[in-house]
């Protein structure tokens, strides 16, 4: 990272009893596509924007999985997909086709004391990383060509595949006490 990307977000709420929190994971339509070059930090991060998308990357993990023949890099990009523009800089006309922000829904929560902590674990099991990996069947860039990859993540972020939409609440956070 960098001074302007945040390794963690801190907030204020008004005094009230909490029991949790809910909210999504990624960028709104409407900051999710500007010119990331004049953009404020931290959407001014330009190896978080998708050209080919004109949108930003809510989410990137790269691994490098190593194995008995080597080791090849495995990458998930979860961004907004079938997003329409006639530029890189334009924003697109209308909505994206798949906005692809899951829903993160946490209960039994103390605001006081509590960390909301992604889990990795939570996101990747299932996930072959074995030496038959191959760009085609394990990568995901969040688009459709990318099915087998993407399927079991997408599941476990709590999206349906196809539409972009929530299908069910995300299993990638939990509450760390």
């Amino acid at each position: 990272g960098s001074a302007e990307v945040n390794q963690s977000i801190h907030g204020f709420v008004p005094k009230d009893e909490y029991t949790g929190v809910q909210f999504r994971f990624g960028i709104p339509q409407d900051l999710n596509h500007q010119d990331v070059a004049r953009a404020r930090p931290p959407l001014n991060v330009g190896s978080m924007f998708w050209v080919w998308q004109t949108g930003y990357k809510f989410m990137r993990l790269e691994l490098n999985v190593t194995h008995r023949e080597g080791s090849k890099p495995w990458l998930f990009h979860l961004g907004s997909t079938g997003c329409m523009s006639s530029a890189p800089t334009l924003a697109p006309e209308g909505r994206c086709q798949r906005v692809n922000r899951p829903l993160i829904s946490l209960e039994g929560l103390d605001i006081r004391h509590d960390v909301i902590a992604l889990d990795i674990a939570s996101l990747l099991e299932g996930i072959e990383f074995g030496e038959s990996m191959s760009d085609q069947t394990s990568n995901c860039m969040s688009s459709r060509a990318e099915a087998r990859g993407c399927l079991t993540l997408f599941n476990h972020l709590g999206l349906d595949f196809e539409s972009g939409e929530v299908e069910q609440m995300s299993r990638i956070a939990k509450v760390l006490r």
